[in-house]
């Protein structure tokens, strides 16, 4: 609920060890803390035990993400307990004896009062932190970025420390696009879309939460050398009835609006959601090309204007079903429709050396996509008497189906001789489909009472298959065009099984594993009668190394081996000429991409302040690099090789500072270098800059039910490992880099009727200055680019709360402590 950045270390600074009375006695306390209302563990919550001789610190602690602590390596005595967490009410059990006779107590589980729960009437919840560090991840609580309400998950993530979101909603962190999207720990399921659509598709209303995995354990999946971003979406188990249904408005044609709910009564809980969006978004690109060919130097200036049109339905019921008080079978349905919808106008000039206007190239495009998917989990989860023993077991089948109907007019004239060839008509038809398999299974068996192993396995099985039709107008006719012809089928199965051991040894503890990954590759490329195949296995280690300096002060120091394969769209050797003056094709030889990653990171408390520092370092080897050169005609020709090596080093901060009851600020700093080398003789890649980026969130509470928020971010000039085309690997920008980008969003919440009904009022970029500029350089040819879309936006949002359980929550004064 709420992380260990609040007021965690009130009165313990570090633990004092009692001189002993008794040799070699040992006095343990141990106990698990919940929330009063919900029944939920609370983690992070401090514990501080002292002395009634002289009133010296004993021992302290903070609870574990199961709410549970223990105090041990106690001396004989008589002790006092402090259990106290920001936003409830302090909780001190008294005369504590300690001896030879009663060397351990159990406090059993210790209920924690909201502090601003009025005892007579209604309760109010406990305030959370925006972001919570744990010793593998970072925890972003999404109801608490307010600047981000009536948006998606992309509109999160950029407010998310170090993380960068382009023109194109397409995600880097610390510079590298390469993150892999879970959704509730689990693959997207939609393979074939880029990370940036599906993020879009999903809205703020449903996500309770999302997980930022910088340095994945061998658990997770090795795809992604940036990380994993895991998106936790909400869904209820609280008996009766409960729900919760918004509604927002955008300026610009921006809508959506969207449903939670559960039922539970005895062994059932039935789930469900439902949300919708439309939204419209207008942007504008400009590129200015010097091309140098052979002794003679042209000019391009181009300029494409257009708009981008979203909608998208998705609809979810699932079921629990509780076999038994330790058994739960769920079964879980949701279907997705998407509609995106592009227009845009495209005008070229050629310039020659003397600035002469040559050539005018104008393009219409009109393309509409329609993707459906469906989505089947059934998953079993069995708990056992045995503390923290556990199994879980999931299956689940997606099919993912996208037709694309792109119709495309150009007028070429040359502007010398007034020459202009007939208006071109191109019709473009695709229709791709893919299905996947994943069978997993997990289990948790505790060694020890602080050491456990966690072993699984998981097979992923994908067929993806594509069919592009080009036809062009000729006579009045429609003739197809056989060298567009594009059809592509990719099928990929990577099966895997790994361990982790976790443990503590005094004030250390760990998390070490091991993945082994057997991938086995097919493509064929039908239109063109050419099939290539890849078969490996490759091992990867992981481990996690945390220090306790004092309870709630440690230092995390964690290394991952990671990789990055080539996409069905990387390995198609098909060449898109769709524009004219940028060519593109993939490779079908490229190998995967490997990353080292290691991180060092201290996490603590100042009494009201908390600090997050960290320095880390990445080297990859073979990346795959977007490869351009120019053309004898004047074009680009792009494609993908494994011809660079790449390094990473940087540092991180993240400062919690409360200036007052009412005004918290958070601050992000993040810099880093990246460098690129590699190539060969005729186009050598060699791109080295350092970058930084800064966040600043101040949080206003100008009342308990009124609260407003402002963000102000700037991104420095970087290079970056840029997405490839057709989304779903990284390629880097070896020849490039991006300028910088600054912005500040403002939002404010008002609660109605005891918190039942929310207003929120937000104003994305409110100085419109948020843009994408880049520029690159290769052999033949510099370029620079700036693109523009509908980044100041008004949001308007109401959501309501049915809770039935609400009701319930009003407390008595008994006059006695709860536990």
């Amino acid at each position: 609920m709420i992380n260990k950045f609040s007021v965690l270390m009130l009165f313990s600074i570090s633990i004092f060890a009692q001189a002993p009375n008794f040799q070699n006695f040992e006095g343990k306390v141990t106990g698990k803390v919940i929330d009063s209302l919900d029944k939920a563990p609370l983690e992070y919550v401090n514990l501080v035990l002292t002395s009634q001789k002289d009133g010296s610190i004993a021992a302290g602690t903070i609870t574990s993400p199961k709410g549970t602590f223990t105090l041990e390596k106690l001396t004989p005595g008589k002790f006092d307990l402090s259990v106290s967490f920001i936003g409830y009410q302090t909780r001190v059990f008294k005369d504590l004896m300690l001896n030879p006779k009663t060397s351990s107590i159990d406090l059993g589980t210790v209920n924690l009062v909201p502090s601003s729960v009025n005892l007579d009437e209604v309760v109010v919840n406990a305030e959370k932190e925006l972001i919570t560090n744990h010793l593998d991840k970072k925890v972003i609580t999404v109801d608490k970025d307010l600047t981000s309400a009536g948006g998606n998950a992309t509109d999160v993530l950029q407010n998310i420390p170090s993380i960068q979101v382009d023109a194109d909603g397409t995600v880097s962190y610390r510079g590298n696009t390469n993150l892999t999207i879970l959704i509730d720990g689990r693959p997207a399921g939609m393979t074939g879309l880029s990370a940036s659509d599906i993020l879009a598709q999903i809205p703020v209303s449903n996500i309770e939460a999302i997980e930022l995995v910088t340095n994945p354990s061998a658990k997770y999946d090795p795809e992604g050398t940036a990380g994993i971003i895991n998106i936790k979406l909400k869904k209820k188990a609280d008996n009766g009835i409960n729900g919760v249904a918004s509604v927002n408005a955008g300026t610009g044609d921006k809508y959506n609006s969207s449903l939670n709910f559960n039922v539970k009564e005895g062994d059932f809980n039935i789930f469900g959601s439902y949300d919708n969006r439309f939204n419209y978004m207008n942007f504008s690109t400009e590129t200015f090309r010097t091309n140098y060919i052979g002794a003679s130097t042209t000019y391009l200036d181009q300029y494409t204007a257009g708009t981008n049109r979203f909608q998208n339905h998705t609809a979810g019921l699932g079921a629990d079903y509780y076999l038994s008080e330790r058994a739960t079978l769920t079964f879980a349905y949701q279907y997705r429709w998407f509609s995106p919808a592009f227009r845009s106008t495209l005008e070229n000039e050629n310039f020659n050396a003397a600035n002469t206007l040559m050539r005018s190239y104008i393009r219409k495009t009109d393309a509409d996509r329609s993707m459906e998917s469906n989505n089947f989990t059934i998953t079993y989860k069995r708990t056992f008497e045995t503390k923290d023993r556990e199994l879980m077991s999931d299956v689940m089948f997606n099919s993912f189906a996208m037709d694309r109907d792109e119709e495309i007019y150009s007028q070429d004239s040359d502007v010398l001789t007034g020459a202009g060839q007939t208006p071109f008509l191109t019709n473009g038809i695709s229709i791709n489909s893919n299905k996947q398999w994943v069978i997993q299974t997990n289990y948790v068996e505790p060694l020890t009472e602080k050491m456990k192993l966690e072993t699984g396995f998981k097979s992923q099985i994908k067929k993806l298959s594509t069919k592009n039709d080009s036809y062009n107008l000729l006579g009045g006719s429609w003739v197809e065009d056989a060298t567009q012809k594009n059809y592509f089928d990719y099928d990929e199965q990577i099966h895997a099984i790994y361990a982790t051991l976790t443990s503590e040894i005094g004030k250390f503890k760990y998390l070490l594993g091991l993945r082994g990954e057997q991938l086995i590759s097919e493509g064929d490329v039908v239109s063109q009668n050419q099939k290539f195949k890849s078969e490996y296995f490759q091992v990867y280690p992981s481990a996690h190394i945390g220090y306790t300096l004092a309870p709630g002060n440690d230092l995390l120091l964690s290394y991952s081996k990671r990789v990055d394969r080539p996409n069905n769209r990387q390995l198609n050797p098909f060449r898109d000429v769709s524009d004219s003056t940028f060519i593109v094709s993939g490779n079908p030889s490229l190998n995967a991409q490997y990353t080292d990653a290691l991180e060092f990171e201290y996490q603590g408390t100042f009494g009201f302040t908390s600090l997050t520092a960290g320095v880390f370092y990445k080297q990859t080897g073979d990346i795959i690099s977007m490869v351009s050169s120019m053309q004898p005609g004047g074009a680009i020709f792009s494609t993908f090789e494994n011809i660079a090596d790449g390094k990473n080093i940087g540092t991180e901060f993240v400062l919690i500072q409360p200036l007052a009851k009412w005004f918290r600020l958070t601050a992000t700093y993040s810099y880093y270098q990246a460098s690129v080398k590699g190539g060969t003789a005729a186009n050598p890649i060699d791109n080295e800059g350092n970058s930084w980026t800064t966040r600043v969130n101040a949080n206003f509470v100008i009342s308990p039910d009124f609260t407003l928020q402002m963000v102000g971010m700037y991104n420095s000039p970087s290079i970056t490992m840029q997405m490839g085309f057709g989304g779903g690997g990284s390629t880097v920008m070896a020849q490039g880099k991006v300028k910088e980008m600054y912005g500040v969003d403002l939002a404010g919440k008002k609660d109605f009727f005891e918190g039942k009904l929310s207003l929120t009022a937000r104003v994305s970029d409110i100085f419109n200055t948020r843009k994408f500029a880049s520029e690159g350089t290769g052999a033949g040819f510099y370029l620079n680019t700036t693109r523009k879309f509908d980044s100041r936006v008004v949001y308007l949002g109401l959501s309501y709360r049915l809770d039935t359980k609400y009701r319930e929550r009003k407390i008595k004064t008994t006059g006695e402590d709860e536990m």
